[in-house]
């Protein structure tokens, strides 16, 4: 079974990672708060998504994870 990611929810992964790179430059500490608030974006769309996927496909992104 392959692991399928919605456009939508990568556009908020990317955001999201690009916001945490920023904020880590500043204060590594405020990630989840960062993450949190992206992932509400997802749930406003309706998509079974769940916070731990927001926080691997961030992973995939930064490239500490592959992508199935």
């Amino acid at each position: 079974m392959a692991y399928e990611t919605p456009n939508a929810v990568k556009s908020v992964a990317k955001r999201c990672a690009k916001a945490l790179k920023e904020a880590n430059s500043t204060a590594p500490e405020i990630t989840r708060p960062i993450i949190l608030k992206h992932y509400e974006e997802i749930a406003a769309l309706n998509v079974k998504f769940g916070l731990l996927a927001l926080t691997r496909e961030v992973g995939v992104i930064n490239g500490q994870f592959k992508e199935r």
